[in-house]
């Protein structure tokens, strides 16, 4: 599978590539897991707009890893337990990597949680599409799932992080994020490594948009 970006797509579209949306997503957790809503009908900022009900999910459930900003080199950061469709919305529970297993995974979890990471993008192939002129943007009517991604820079609006006990909305006062902060700056003086791979990431995926 070639995968492209959405200004090459528009050039040559074909449904033998795979492509990537942005979503921005708002937290919910609940014993561990957090539930995302990672695509919707919304329009994204191309004048997009995905089908909810022609989502094809059996080839990503065989295989249900979510990965750090499409990175396909590294390990999964978590697994989805949970993937369904709801009115126009696609929605998916994860379990983050246990920190024993993975540090890297249950730290960028606990970022979902706090509310300093809100968005993900969705890997997929474009089965059947067609150019809307009144919009000037695609109706993606069929795709296949293949991923999906914890990404730092977030697209369409509607993609929302649906889960549990603790809110990731921002903080209303300092007093409100103070907590917070402190236990990021914790964090990274106890996992100078972690953080440095972090940093490392999001500049090779902003250097290379097409990860």
């Amino acid at each position: 599978m070639r995968w492209v970006n959405e200004s090459e797509f528009r050039s040559a579209p074909s449904n033998e590539v795979g492509i990537r949306k942005n979503f921005s997503a708002e937290v919910k957790s609940q014993a561990g897991k957090v539930q995302f809503c990672i695509s919707s009908t919304a329009a994204d900022r191309m004048g997009d707009v995905i089908a909810v009900n022609g989502w094809k999910l059996d080839a990503y459930k065989s295989n249900p890893v979510v990965l750090w900003a499409h990175d396909r080199k590294q390990p999964p950061i978590a697994r989805a337990t949970k993937i369904w469709t709801a009115g126009n919305r696609l929605y998916s529970e994860l379990e983050f990597t246990p920190k024993e297993m993975y540090p890297f995974g249950a730290m960028i979890g606990d970022m979902v949680r706090e509310g300093f990471l809100t968005g993900v993008s969705v890997g997929f192939r474009p089965i059947k599409h067609a150019w809307n002129s009144e919009r000037q943007g695609y109706d993606f009517l069929e795709s296949e799932l293949l991923e999906y991604s914890v990404v730092p820079v977030p697209a369409n609006p509607e993609a929302l992080l649906v889960g549990s006990g603790k809110k990731a909305a921002a903080p209303t006062s300092r007093k409100s994020a103070k907590p917070n902060a402190d236990a990021i700056v914790a964090s990274i003086a106890k996992n100078d490594d972690v953080w440095l791979k972090l940093a490392k990431v999001i500049l090779e995926t902003m250097a290379d948009p097409k990860r």
